[in-house]
């Protein structure tokens, strides 16, 4: 294991310097934060609840991840990325374009999210990627 060491000049003006949140507040106008407050538009989807870990296979509508206008650029061919949680939500997104740039992809999901890893290595190898599903917790390492 490498550690950068920091000069005591660094640590030294770092440790004097302090923020606050008034301090932040006074560089932000009235008008700037005006626009940011109030009520906010109502989502036209419907609310959902479920358990945790929720199944992605479960909502109505579907979530989106295939992002069809996005062209990938081979950035990660010939790679390989693990990704934890890639069975569902960004962690699909994430997979799924990862395959586009050119990467086999292997997620980690817990096996109560069986069905959503399969679909997301479907979309892998629909991308021409290579797929490798590995079901547990990695909370329990």
């Amino acid at each position: 294991m490498t550690f950068l060491a920091l000069p005591k000049s660094v640590t030294k003006a770092n440790s004097k310097t302090k923020t606050t949140s008034k301090s932040t507040s006074k560089n932000v106008g009235k008008k700037d934060t005006k626009e940011q407050t109030g009520k906010k538009p109502k989502s036209p989807l419907p609310k959902q609840q479920q358990k945790r870990p929720g199944i992605g296979a479960k909502m109505k509508p579907q979530p989106q991840y295939l992002a069809p206008d996005y062209r990938g650029a081979e950035k990660l061919k010939g790679k390989a990325a693990l990704i934890t949680g890639g069975d569902s939500g960004i962690g699909r997104a994430v997979a799924v374009l990862y395959a586009r740039e050119g990467a086999d992809v292997a997620i980690i999901y817990l096996k109560t999210e069986q069905k959503d890893a399969e679909e997301t290595a479907r979309q892998i190898e629909n991308e021409g990627g290579k797929s490798l599903l590995s079901a547990g917790d990695v909370t329990d390492l």
